[in-house]
């Protein structure tokens, strides 16, 4: 999880239903809280820190297990939106920009 949150982010993130506490890698739903890896935190933190903007899958895989596999991305995108998107086919908040990676649209 990283540690530092810039100033100008807030530490918790509304996604849909769910609120997502950078500082502590938490995602929450009502009241209970939904187990996150430490790659799937940093990835969502990375995405929710810079919604709109399109991530290719290898600079991803070089922020979260360096010298790893793109497919690893994939693997721990489908993750998260099972955790986070009503239907995983049709994703809302972490789509696929075919040919170039992922981007978060928030609410």
């Amino acid at each position: 999880v990283l540690d530092a949150v810039p100033h100008n982010v807030a530490s918790q993130i509304q996604v849909g239903e769910f609120i997502f506490d950078i500082r502590r890698g938490e995602l929450s739903y009502r009241d209970d809280t939904l187990g996150l890896t430490a790659t799937e935190a940093k990835l969502l933190t990375i995405f929710v820190e810079n919604p709109g903007k399109t991530f290719s899958r290898k600079y991803l895989v070089d922020l979260v297990a360096p010298g790893g596999e793109e497919r690893t991305v994939d693997v721990q995108v489908n993750r998260l939106r099972q955790k986070i998107e009503a239907n995983v086919k049709l994703p809302r908040y972490l789509q696929t920009v075919r040919g170039k990676g992922y981007i978060f649209w928030p609410d």
